[in-house]
């Protein structure tokens, strides 16, 4: 404590010595001097053990403290719970920054490091030590030396190594002890054989007092050998039957409470028994300040162990460890139970546990990051031999994105299924999870698919809530994927009803953003902003520091942000939750809503370059996860992006033909956007029957659908191609009509989207039928006036970022020259003045050179290059 002391502010502090050499003993004696010194110090003790190497496990172990000491919130537990391991980088992201804005100086003391091997969990520390936390000191206590890089803050003096050299004993401390008892030749020569070992020291002591003819090479005739003789002759022997048979029985477990001593041993007086090990020998050490759980003292279970294992045999110990996980069942701690199991040498135990806990529901039920620690426990062939784990690492897959692993996983369960009876749960396990794929990869979503789901649905038992409603998930979905909203949302409020009676809250919180999609694309976007807000803040009391469901409610919060016209909003919640989604699980119909509205709102604000890394960014996901759904999507986006930045393809009749064959598209927003983005096309191209065809279509689609959004944007389009076509009174009736429905909703962001061209439409309706027009649609047009004229000059002038030859020609242009005359003054061949004025145009947006002259002088781009 000196050395610590004395050497300034300290980050770290390693322990680092064999056993025996009171690491334990120093660090608690460190925390007692730390609390003394200092009641606003924070102290965090960590008894670590074997199991904590896994990675979820060991988060569990951080939130758990932490939430304990007030640092983060109880819910940041549950969070850990969630977190897979894919996403423990931003958890553990969140713990340092919640020590970050701790006020208090924290002490983190990890005792038995030696066990943690994750390079992961080795990572975490190395950046805890890294933040600029308020009077943060690590402590570590550890058999080996942690590999770990640390050097810097060697180098710096704010890391100390307290090694074997500095906890044992010198001579002159052995001579203080055992001076009385032994002359000075034994004195010499059992400090040279023990070379200051603490325990061997402390244990001669008591040996001499209790043996005063003894030898010393009888003591330290082997450190261990010295060890076991005094603790049997000692220490053990001396205890009454009755506790020798409780410690040799519970001596394996690397924690226990009373109560657990009380059921595995089936007696009801433990803690009275065990008491004296606590406070005659130390070798009951209590783990919590309210005495509630202990452990043995590391050598003292070690002795323990083998003479249990030489009085009673193995069948005892792995009767004892499964009635260990008997208690833990009872306990509801399923991690436990089955630990226990596997270490008991019984998997087929532990599987049939996970089965009675769930099996491939415990995902929803327990968490992500709890499933996950289960099936790491077993080996790969084990895995690979069981339904029930094949499963349960065939959903963990999809929720981690990894749909190729999901579905080997899943042939492997479907293959040995086969040998299983027929209307074993596990048959109807292998269809639920059949199904899930089916979601996630898009596929089968059709009227005849929602039949069969539902008619698997008529098989099951009535308080079957959880696989109930995870199959009716399933037609929500695809209520969803084909445009029948309102029975969407009909089944989205049963599975919810269904998942809470299963207590199932992470079900609850997937369907309330499916319900919330449902109510957005039938144009309720309060309704739907009060259940995204609903579900993002039980995400964040439930699962604090979270799991993707809060990034997923931020989608769709962004989805109903962009049709509000609240662009900002929408972008910012597409900035926080589309990278998450992106690396995490996640099904089909939120990327296209995330993908929808980051484009557009790139398209708007001018920014193609931008349109189109979200379109490879989203392509990556298709690719990744098998997105056959997704990926045509994208590519009708790109197709979109392209007409829309006048990079007209010379054929589009593969695209035609696609739209045309009956079944070819199923999901309702691809056959909109296809059918549009085909108009906009035959429009540029000044085919204008044809597009006016196209914005039938999708007119009618959009009606049939209920989708007020897509509707008006149809709407809108009609308009422009009838006014093209020189049919400025029905395409001014049609567009009255259309605003009247963009007020109803609060779709002002619809008529942002639509070409220039309906700024003509609009002009004419304030010249010849502003009478025609309600207080309220004369309301909505100048608010769109103002609205597209602001963006047009920040788009231009964001946008327009001319090269010093774009410049020389714009003025030229500017000054009505024509190519050739152009050429000649800048002393180039005409092709190249072609070449760049078609560069400027595709910059400008525009196809024709007038269009050219009046945006370069309306943004006042000339006039300030000549300035």
């Amino acid at each position: 404590m000196a050395k610590i002391d004395t050497a300034g502010p300290l980050l770290l502090t390693q322990v680092v010595s064999p056993a025996g050499y009171g690491k334990t003993t120093f660090l608690s004696q460190y925390a007692a001097h730390v609390a003394a010194q200092d009641s606003n110090v924070t102290v965090a003790w960590f008894s670590l053990e074997s199991s904590d190497n896994e990675e979820n496990q060991f988060f569990r172990l951080i939130s758990a403290a932490m939430a304990h000491l007030n640092i983060v919130s109880w819910t940041s537990l549950q969070s850990s719970n969630n977190a897979n391991s894919q996403m423990l980088d931003n958890f553990s992201q969140d713990i340092l920054d919640a020590l970050i804005k701790y006020s208090r100086p924290v002490v983190f003391i990890f005792d038995d490091f030696h066990h943690i091997r994750s390079r992961r969990i080795l990572q975490f520390v190395e950046e805890l030590l890294s933040i600029k936390a308020t009077g943060l000191h690590l402590l570590l206590g550890s058999r080996v030396t942690p590999n770990m890089n640390i050097g810097h803050l060697i180098v710096s003096g704010t890391a100390l190594q307290l090694e074997t050299s500095d906890l044992r004993f010198s001579r002159t401390q052995v001579q203080e002890l055992l001076g009385e008892i032994m002359n000075e030749e034994d004195l010499n020569a059992f400090y040279e054989r023990s070379e200051g070992w603490p325990v061997a020291a402390q244990l001669a002591s008591i040996w001499y007092r209790q043996r005063p003819q003894s030898n010393y090479r009888d003591i330290v005739a082997g450190s261990s050998e010295m060890l076991n003789r005094y603790l049997e002759e000692q220490v053990f022997s001396s205890l009454a039957d009755e506790t020798q048979e409780i410690i040799l029985g519970i001596c394996f477990l690397e924690r226990f409470s009373a109560q657990q001593v009380d059921y595995m041993l089936q007696r009801d007086n433990s803690l009275e028994i065990l008491q004296p090990l606590f406070t005659d020998y130390a070798l009951l050490l209590p783990i919590n300040e309210a005495q509630f759980s202990f452990r043995f003292h590391h050598l003292f279970a070690s002795f323990l162990q083998k003479k249990a294992l030489q009085t009673y045999g193995s069948h005892f110990i792995r009767d004892m460890r499964l009635r260990a996980s008997s208690w833990y069942v009872i306990q509801d701690e399923v991690l436990e139970a089955v630990n226990q199991a596997i270490k008991a040498d019984r998997p087929e135990h532990a599987i049939e546990l996970i089965k009675q806990g769930g099996g491939w529901q415990i995902v929803m039920t327990k968490g992500i990051g709890i499933a996950e620690s289960l099936v790491n426990q077993f080996s790969t062939d084990i895995i690979s031999s069981s339904v029930t784990l094949s499963l349960l690492k065939s959903y963990l897959a999809i929720k981690f994105g990894q749909l190729y692993a999901s579905l080997e996983y899943f042939e492997l369960a479907r293959q040995l299924v086969e040998g299983i009876e027929p209307g074993n749960d596990l048959h109807k396990d292998v269809h639920t999870i059949d199904v899930l794929l089916s979601t996630y990869r898009s596929e089968e979503m059709s009227l005849a698919r929602i039949k069969e789901c539902q008619a698997l649905i008529g098989t099951l038992q009535e308080d079957d809530y959880v696989r109930h409603a995870t199959l009716l998930a399933f037609v929500v979905i695809s209520f969803n994927h084909i445009g029948e909203f309102k029975k969407a949302e009909h089944y989205a409020r049963q599975a919810i009803t269904q998942m809470q009676l299963g207590q199932c809250q992470v079900g609850v919180n997937y369907l309330l953003i499916h319900c919330g999609l449902s109510l957005l694309y039938r144009g309720f976007l309060d309704e739907a902003k009060d259940i995204f807000t609903r579900s993002e803040d039980m995400s964040k009391q439930l699962f604090g520091l979270d799991t993707g469901l809060k990034y997923m409610s931020q989608a769709g919060m962004a989805l109903v942000f962009y049709q509000q016209n609240q662009q900002e909003e929408a972008s910012r919640a597409l900035g926080s939750c589309l990278p998450v989604l992106e690396s995490m699980d996640c099904w089909v119909e939120l990327y296209i809503v995330c993908y929808q509205a980051a484009i557009d709102i790139a398209l708007l604000n001018n920014n193609v370059t931008q349109a189109r890394e979200h379109i490879e960014r989203g392509l990556i996901v298709a690719r990744k996860r098998r997105f056959t759904v997704l990926r045509q999507y994208l590519n009708i986006s790109a197709l979109k992006v392209a007409v829309l930045t006048n990079e007209l393809p010379d054929s589009v009749l593969p695209w035609e033909g696609l739209l045309k064959q009956e079944d070819a598209i199923v999901h309702w927003s691809i056959r909109l956007t296809l059918a549009n983005a085909l108009c906009l096309y035959f429009y540029k191209k000044h085919f204008l029957s044809k597009a006016c065809e196209y914005a039938e279509y999708s007119c009618q689609e959009s009606h049939n659908i209920h989708a007020p959004f897509e509707f008006a944007y149809s709407q809108g389009l009609k308009c422009v191609c009838l006014h093209g076509q020189g049919h400025s009174e029905q395409a001014c009736s049609t567009a009255i009509t259309l605003l009247e429905q963009v007020h109803t909703h609060n779709l002002v962001q619809v008529l942002m989207l639509l070409p220039d061209a309906f700024e003509g439409i609009i002009g004419q309706i304030r010249n010849h039928y502003w009478h025609e027009c309600s207080p309220m649609v004369r309301q909505l047009i100048e608010i769109y006036r103002a609205q597209k004229s602001e963006r047009s000059a920040v788009r231009h002038q964001n946008a327009l970022v001319l090269s010093h030859r774009e410049f020389q020609l714009a003025e030229l242009l500017c000054e009505g020259l024509s190519n050739k005359a152009i050429a000649n003054q800048l002393g180039i061949s005409e092709n190249t003045v072609k070449f760049h004025l078609k560069k400027l145009f595709k910059k400008l947006c525009v196809n024709k050179r007038a269009q050219a002259i009046t945006l370069l002088l309306n943004t006042g781009l000339v006039t300030q290059r000549l300035q």
